[in-house]
């Protein structure tokens, strides 16, 4: 039993080792994003009151909150990626 229970360690190393080696790339990626998007979403604010304020278009302040919102779909989708393959990693080591 306990030479099955090596034997499936070993070969599933290799399978974890990959993974993990995309959990961290996918981990840094988002982390950087995570930056981007602060940044994004204070400028984006600042050019809503500004829109609105001097040339008082709603409409164009609208498109600029959408593209808040798709930044931070983006942004979920992401740390959701990354969620996935941590716990695929755990449900992998744990055979």
């Amino acid at each position: 039993m306990l030479f099955l229970k090596c034997l499936k360690k070993i070969i599933v190393f290799p399978v974890v080792v990959m993974i993990g080696f995309l959990w961290l790339i996918t981990k840094i990626l988002v982390s950087l994003y995570g930056v981007a998007h602060g940044m994004l979403v204070l400028l984006i604010l600042i050019f809503c009151i500004a829109e609105i304020v001097i040339y008082r278009d709603i409409l164009q302040a609208c498109v600029l909150g959408i593209v808040a919102i798709f930044s931070f779909l983006v942004l979920s989708a992401g740390t959701f990626v990354e969620i996935v393959l941590e716990m695929t990693i755990i449900k992998l080591w744990n055979i």
